[in-house]
C-alpha cells in the first residue's frame, strides 16, 4: 500500500513545482510542502512527544496541511478543532484531548485570552509563527505512517459529550487509497472542495489528492458563483460536495453561464439527497457521479458508482455497495443475529479504515466496536439481493444540516436548561437549502411563557449556529409509548418527514 508521507516525498522530487494545495490565492508546491513540513516537524518534536495531541483552530488554508503533514512526520497527532463551535464547546474539546499546544489562526486570535483563562496550562501559538520555532531543516526524512494514532477528529455523541475518533496511520493510508480509487483522483488532476477541514472528509479528501500527486483547491467557505468560476478557470476534474452544495449550484443562475465540462467526477455524501435534486444534477452535468456513505469512525464504507447513476433505476435510492476491503452486516439489535435479505437491521461495518477507538472513552469504544472488529454504526438499513444498502432510519437521531451532523441529545440538553422548558425534543425537518434543519418541539412549564425567537437565541448563544433550532413548535405533551419512551417518528410524521 502506498504511504502518504512517502508519496509526498516522491512528488517533491519528481514534480517539485507542481501545485499541491491552493487556497485563497496561496499555492504551496510539492517541494514546498515537503520542505516546510519537515521544518515544522522539527519544531513540533522539540515541544511535543510522540503520540501527543496538538490542536489546530483555524479556517481552511494551505498552511493547515503543512501542519498536518508535519505532525505526521513528527509522530504527534494532529487534532483539528471545529471553529464553528461556541467557545465553551471548543474549550471542552481541547481539555478532553489533553492538548498542551494549540495553533490558532488570525481569524480566531481574539479567542486566545478566553481559552488561556479556561486552560492555563495550554500554550497557544499563532499558526503563522510556528515554523520559526526551530532551525533544524528536516526530521525523519524517511518517516512512514504506522499502526500508531495519526489523526484525531472530534464528533459529538448522542449525549452531547464530544468524542475524539482516533485513526491510526495504517487506517489513514487505507482510507486515502480507497477514496482515491472510488472517486478517481489522479496524478496531475485538479480536485476541489469547500468542506471544512475539521471534518474527516474534508481533510482526507485533500490528503488523498496529495497521495496521488493531484493539485487540490480548497475553498474556505462555499459560494456557488466562486465554485463554478474555479471549476471553469482551474479545470477542476474532481469535486467533493454535499447535497446542500449541489442544490445551490443547481439554483444559482450564474452557475449555468460557466463551462463546467472539465468535471469528470462529482463525489457527494454526508447526507441524503432528494431524488428530484439528483435527477436535476444528472441532467445538468455531463460527468460521473459517485455517492459515498461513511462515518467519522470508518471513513468511507459504501459507494454508489457511476454506472449505478447512469442506469438510473431504484438503486439510486440506495447508498451503494461496500467499497474494496469493507464488509458489512445488518444485525437485529435485540437478538444480535444477522437479518435476512430485504429486512431491516443495524448496519455493522468492518474494514481496515475503522477507527482504533474513542480517545479516553473505553466504555463508548466497547459499545461501538465488537471484539472482532465490527463497528456498530447506529444506522438502520436493509440490503437487497444485489448487495445494495438502503438507509431506513438513524438509531442515534442524527440530523444532517448542510453536511454537518447535529445530535439531538446535545440540542435537547441545552433547550431543557431554559427555565421555561419542561420537556423538549428536536428532529430534522426538510430544508431546500440545507437538506435538513433543526426543529424543536417544546412543552412549557405550568405558567411559563416564552416565544420562539427567545428559545432560538438561547440555543445560538450556547451552541454552534447550525445546531440551533430554526423553528419551534409548542405542544401540551410529547408522544410517548407505554414505557415512557419518546416516539420520535410520530413527531417526524407530524412536522414534515
Amino acid at each position: 500500500m502506498t504511504d502518504l508521507l512517502e508519496a509526498i516525498r516522491q512528488f517533491a522530487h519528481s514534480a517539485p513545482h507542481r501545485a499541491a494545495i491552493t487556497c485563497e490565492g496561496q499555492t504551496i508546491t510539492y517541494e514546498e510542502l515537503d520542505r516546510r513540513s519537515s521544518h515544522l516537524a522539527a519544531a513540533l518534536s522539540e515541544r511535543a512527544t510522540a503520540g501527543e495531541r496538538v490542536a489546530y483552530l483555524g479556517k481552511s488554508s494551505a498552511d493547515y496541511f503543512v501542519f498536518v503533514v508535519a505532525a505526521l512526520k513528527s509522530h504527534v497527532v494532529p487534532t483539528p478543532i471545529n471553529w464553528r463551535l461556541a467557545p465553551p464547546e471548543i474549550i471542552a474539546v481541547l481539555a478532553d484531548a489533553e492538548c498542551r499546544h494549540l495553533l490558532i489562526d488570525e481569524h480566531h486570535a481574539t479567542m486566545t485570552p478566553t481559552i488561556i483563562d479556561a486552560l492555563p496550562d495550554l500554550h497557544v501559538h499563532p499558526a503563522g509563527e510556528v515554523e520559526t520555532w526551530s532551525t533544524i531543516q528536516a526530521v525523519e526524512p524517511t518517516a512512514r505512517l504506522s499502526d500508531s494514532a495519526a489523526l484525531q477528529i472530534y464528533t459529538s455523541g448522542t449525549t452531547g459529550q464530544p468524542k475524539g475518533v482516533v485513526m491510526s496511520g495504517t487506517a489513514l493510508n487505507a482510507y486515502l487509497t480507497v477514496l482515491a480509487e472510488v472517486t478517481r483522483i489522479r496524478a496531475q488532476g485538479v480536485t476541489l472542495t469547500s468542506l471544512p477541514l475539521f471534518h474527516v472528509g474534508g481533510t482526507c479528501w485533500v490528503l488523498a489528492g496529495l497521495m496521488q500527486g493531484a493539485s487540490s483547491l480548497v475553498m474556505p467557505a462555499f459560494d456557488a458563483t466562486d465554485m463554478a468560476r474555479l471549476i471553469e478557470t482551474e479545470h477542476v476534474d474532481t469535486l467533493l460536495a454535499v447535497p446542500a452544495i449541489i442544490n445551490s449550484l443547481l439554483n444559482d443562475p450564474s452557475v449555468s453561464e460557466r463551462d463546467l465540462s472539465s468535471l469528470s467526477t462529482l463525489y457527494y455524501g454526508a447526507g441524503p439527497i432528494t431524488p428530484a435534486h439528483l435527477d436535476a444534477a444528472l441532467a445538468r452535468w455531463d460527468c460521473d457521479f459517485v455517492q459515498g456513505y461513511g462515518l467519522t469512525e470508518c471513513g468511507i464504507a459504501l459507494a454508489l458508482k457511476p454506472e449505478d447513476h447512469r442506469r438510473g433505476d431504484d438503486h439510486l435510492k440506495s447508498c451503494g455497495r461496500p467499497v474494496p476491503g469493507t464488509e458489512i452486516r445488518l444485525v437485529d439489535p435485540e437478538s444480535g443475529l444477522d437479518v435476512s435479505t430485504g429486512d431491516v437491521g443495524e448496519l455493522w461495518i468492518r474494514s481496515p479504515i475503522v477507527m482504533s477507538g474513542y480517545w479516553h472513552k473505553p466504555d463508548e469504544t466497547r459499545e461501538a466496536l465488537t471484539p472482532d472488529g465490527w463497528l456498530r454504526t447506529g444506522d438502520v438499513a436493509s440490503q437487497d439481493a444485489d448487495g445494495y444498502c438502503y438507509l431506513r432510519d438513524r438509531l442515534k437521531d442524527v440530523i444532517i444540516s448542510g453536511g454537518e451532523n447535529v445530535y439531538s441529545g446535545e440540542v435537547e440538553n441545552v433547550l431543557a436548561s431554559h427555565p421555561a422548558v419542561a420537556e423538549c425534543a428536536v428532529i430534522g425537518v426538510p430544508s431546500e437549502r440545507w437538506t435538513e434543519t433543526v426543529k424543536a418541539i417544546v412543552v412549557l412549564k405550568a405558567g411559563a411563557t416564552v416565544i420562539e425567537a427567545e428559545l432560538i437565541t438561547y440555543c445560538r448563544e450556547r451552541l454552534a449556529r447550525y445546531k440551533a433550532p430554526t423553528s419551534v413548535a409548542f405542544v401540551t405533551a410529547l408522544p410517548r409509548n407505554a414505557s415512557g419512551k419518546l416516539i420520535k417518528h410520530e413527531l417526524r410524521a407530524a412536522y414534515g418527514q
